[in-house]
């Protein structure tokens, strides 16, 4: 059915569908998984694709399908996603692309177009290329067999689709060629894979077994974290050191211990006296208060906020009218930090039981991000800064402090599951988390290490070296708008 009002977005995202009848879909893997598993594993493409775009931010969703739109599958997902259902039109495959983004461009400033055969597209890949609209005419997403797997315009003509060996690996080459004839400036995004034919299923069944392994090993990674503050937690409220061997905890029965282990990460004695009493655990690398700038009024997220301390520091600054949520993945952090903040009656400051990688916040409602060495902690770094850029406002803001490694690790630090609690094992290079920052969509990326940090990381854990391979570093980056 046709757009028929105004959108209130404008951005809007196409999603290529076919009906899922045995036979007609993924019919080149039907020699190898015959012609109804390939119609389930096709099922299973689309399923993940919606699963993954349903709910970016700002982008309506249109959906194409063909041959048939009366399709009980496509009836439901269209129903299930919220999205307008339409008819895929025109005789080739050029002339059906050209079709859906011409009519979208009627109503929308840009358009993206997509298929639901890269089982690695992601909401930031899409984001990247909207973002990338803003200053080209057509944006591509190059697959690795020679075609493109996302297509996006603000303005399109019907000769771009013409001439193209569809189904060929020149259908990038092509279309690149027909963009540059008729002078349309092009951006091209990262090289990603889709599943079209028996060797591309072969890569599939690899990647979700070391997805897989992935998550059983990222799991392992996330309890032992959890464990290990769990106990920095209870021995703090238990007034004894935290019993955590290698860790870079700092927790002390003598608070005047914690009160100098955080002066040397740059807090004053002012900051010190603004926070409840046991909120000041001796933790972090750094102060990502000093690199806020946070202004009253502004809601702030601190990531990994233990037992509150950068998060009341925050309150302080963005005041009555302000608000910070706390989050961490510890139940016994967030009982001690809500217990902190009803002891000294803060009002505007709460804490959320969660993970960095799947924030308990909506979408588009924070102005800054603090946390204080804890990303480092994340087995899955990219996850954390996509979901930052999904809460973050356009032209919000990071400001992180986070140990950053300074040379390769040595394997015997890599896989010491103490020393990775320690924040140091989990540590990357400046240019991985630069890289981390841009695939999620942040601009303004500013990495600074500090080397005068190497004096306190020495004594996380004594004797180990851990100094020459990871330093404190200051890390910023905006969200555009």
């Amino acid at each position: 059915m046709p757009i028929k009002t105004m959108p209130k977005n404008t951005k809007q995202l196409i999603v290529f569908v076919k009906a899922p009848i045995a036979g007609q879909c993924k019919t080149r893997l039907a020699p190898l998984l015959g012609k109804h598993k390939a119609r389930a594993f096709y099922i299973t493409l689309v399923n993940h694709c919606f699963a993954q775009i349903r709910n970016i931010p700002g982008v309506d969703i249109a959906l194409y399908a063909t041959p048939d739109t009366r399709h009980p599958f496509i009836q439901q997902l269209a129903t299930d996603t919220a999205c307008t259902l339409n008819a895929q039109q025109g005789e080739g495959l050029g002339e059906r692309m050209f079709n859906a983004i011409h009519a979208s461009l009627h109503h929308y400033s840009q358009s993206v177009l997509i298929g639901t055969d890269c089982p690695v597209i992601s909401p930031s890949y899409i984001e990247q290329a909207f973002t990338a609209l803003q200053h080209t005419d057509i944006v591509l997403g190059p697959a690795d067999d020679g075609g493109y797997v996302l297509i996006g315009a603000k303005r399109v003509q019907f000769e771009l689709f013409q001439n193209i060996h569809w189904s060929s690996n020149k259908v990038l080459k092509q279309s690149l060629h027909n963009c540059q004839t008729y002078a349309y400036n092009t951006h091209l995004l990262e090289t990603l894979w889709d599943v079209d034919t028996p060797a591309d299923f072969r890569k599939y069944q690899h990647y979700i077994q070391e997805q897989t392994m992935d998550q059983q090993q990222a799991d392992k990674i996330r309890n032992n974290v959890r464990d290990s503050y769990s106990k920095v937690a209870k021995a703090d409220n238990e007034g004894d050191s935290c019993g955590v061997a290698s860790s870079c905890c700092g927790v002390s029965d003598d608070d005047r211990i914690n009160q100098l282990i955080s002066t040397r990460l740059g807090y004053s004695e002012a900051d010190l006296q603004n926070v409840p009493e046991g909120a000041d655990m001796g933790l972090g690398c750094g102060n990502p208060k000093a690199i806020a700038a946070l202004q009253p009024g502004e809601t702030v997220v601190d990531l990994g906020s233990g037992g509150g301390f950068d998060a009341f520091l925050a309150a302080s600054e963005v005041g009555d009218t302000g608000q910070v949520i706390g989050v961490d993945m510890t139940p016994e952090m967030i009982s001690k930090a809500r217990n902190n903040a009803s002891k000294a009656g803060f009002r505007h400051v709460e804490f959320r039981l969660g993970e960095i990688e799947h924030l308990p916040i909506a979408d588009n409602t924070i102005d800054t991000i603090m946390s204080n060495c804890v990303i480092n902690l994340s087995p899955d770094k990219q996850q954390v800064f996509n979901e930052a850029w999904r809460i973050l406002k356009p032209g919000g803001r990071l400001a992180i402090s986070d140990v950053v490694s300074s040379s390769e690790l040595p394997d015997d630090i890599k896989n010491d599951t103490q020393l990775y609690s320690a924040c140091v094992s989990g540590a990357s290079s400046v240019d991985e988390l630069s890289q981390l920052m841009k695939t999620a969509g942040f601009k303004d990326i500013k990495i600074e290490p500090k080397d005068e940090s190497r004096e306190f990381i020495k004594d996380w854990a004594p004797g180990s070296k851990i100094e020459d391979f990871v330093v404190s570093a200051s890390i910023q980056a905006i969200k555009p708008f």
